[in-house]
């Protein structure tokens, strides 16, 4: 059985990890061998020496970055969820040859942004695409799981390109009409189209709820 988005929306994907740290690192070191060339070593040294010991702060500045954040996405790793027995985290679906999974996307994401529930989507995705009942749920459930992890503003919400390509196409759709959020900063700004449909769609979520959760109210036996 296949996990839907409630677990598997937790993910880290450890390729952008690499890459934050990548530029984290190098920024750290500019800094540390500006500083230390023209603050913390003494112009006396000569030039040659300034060079050498501001190369090496930098350097350990970096590395010590390094490993701190290193360390917190490994303890974030750890704590990640396990899958239930018998459930696997492979997200991907099968198409009709010649089909391709951005081409499912698109096609999603269409009828979302035009309101449309699944039903009206089954008769195209199982004849155009030749997609089983189950995995057109499974691609509506990871379409709309990658919209909403983009609208988080956070790049590790990004889903895995090889496990969850489906997820993975429509998070990078909107994640690209993003704004970020301030300068150096990996982060961005939910806005736009998609999230207006996320608040949207969370309101009459919610407003669904309300009838059911006053009706148990109102059936409770009073003391």
């Amino acid at each position: 059985m296949k996990a839907l988005t409630q677990l598997q929306d937790v993910k880290v994907a450890w390729e952008e990890n690499a890459a934050s740290v990548t530029i984290m690192s190098l920024l750290v070191g500019i800094l540390f061998i500006t500083m230390a060339y023209f603050v913390l070593v003494p112009a006396a040294d000569g030039f040659a020496a300034r060079v050498l010991k501001s190369l090496g702060c930098g350097a350990l500045a970096s590395l010590v970055v390094s490993i701190l954040m290193l360390a917190s996405y490994a303890s974030r790793a750890q704590l990640r969820p396990e899958l239930p027995q018998g459930w696997t985290d492979d997200m991907r679906v099968s198409l009709r040859q010649g089909r391709k999974d951005s081409e499912a996307v698109t096609l999603v994401m269409d009828a979302l942004m035009d309101r449309k529930d699944l039903t009206s989507l089954i008769p195209t995705m199982r004849d155009d695409f030749g997609m089983t009942e189950d995995d057109i749920i499974l691609a509506f459930d990871r379409v709309q799981g990658g919209i909403v992890r983009a609208i988080t503003g956070n790049p590790e919400n990004r889903p895995s390109k090889r496990k969850d390509p489906l997820a993975w196409h429509s998070f990078q759709i909107v994640w690209k009409g993003l704004p970020w959020g301030f300068l150096f900063s990996t982060r961005k700004k939910p806005s736009g189209l998609w999230h207006e449909w996320f608040e949207e769609t969370r309101e009459e979520t919610n407003n669904s709820q309300q009838p059911a959760e006053q009706v148990q109210s109102e059936g409770a036996p009073s003391d």
